[in-house]
């Protein structure tokens, strides 16, 4: 085995490797802000119904007001979501464009990003490239969350259970259910392509 082949093969084997401690890093942090925000305004709200000094009509405008205040917490932990999702994407594109790259040097770097690209040049090269039905999902929610104000495109409708125009919602949910295909998909693509190497 020649040093190409070794670099090759390093570089596949670490591209191969979807590295997201960093998401779930930050995402760990959003979700303790919201819960010390949460836990802020119960003890602020408990206060204000504890105060004899506060006619009940007083305690509702208080109570009206600290809740929207800290309403912003939980759109804090949303946003955290999208940049989650459109951050995975992201990485699975950079990841799925080093590997292809790396064993087909003369395929367009550029034109990887394109699914009609990778179906026409790449998927006859190496099949594994193929997109499964959950990144598909993620990718069009990725295009979703930055095209269209985090509605549903008309792309993304026609999966079951989204309605075009509809704004995205539970997407903690949807970015734990949609990590393990998209770190699935590069570490099969990876070792899909290292059979190619030195061939």
């Amino acid at each position: 085995m020649n040093m190409t082949e070794r670099v090759k093969l390093w570089l596949l084997k670490y591209a191969g490797e979807l590295r997201v401690d960093d998401i779930d890093t930050y995402l760990g942090m959003a979700r303790n802000f919201e819960k010390a925000k949460n836990d802020e305004m119960d003890i602020t709200l408990k206060e204000i119904a504890d105060d004899p000094s506060l006619t009940e009509e007083e305690k509702d405008e208080y109570r009206w007001h600290i809740e929207g205040m800290y309403d912003d917490a939980g759109g804090a932990v949303d946003i955290a979501y999208s940049m989650a999702i459109v951050t995975l994407y992201s990485r699975v594109e950079v990841a799925r464009k080093k590997i292809v790259k790396c064993v087909f040097s003369d395929l367009k770097e550029k034109k990887l990003s394109d699914m009609r690209y990778i179906n026409s040049d790449v998927l006859p090269l190496l099949p594994e490239v193929a997109e499964t039905s959950s990144l598909t999902e993620l990718r069009l929610i990725n295009n979703s969350i930055k095209h269209t104000d985090s509605k549903v495109s008309k792309e993304l409708s026609r999966l079951s259970g989204y309605v075009e125009g509809d704004l995205l919602r539970a997407l903690n949910n949807t970015y734990t259910r949609l990590l393990p295909d998209a770190v699935h998909y590069i570490s099969k693509l990876s070792d899909a392509a290292k059979k190619h190497v030195g061939s």
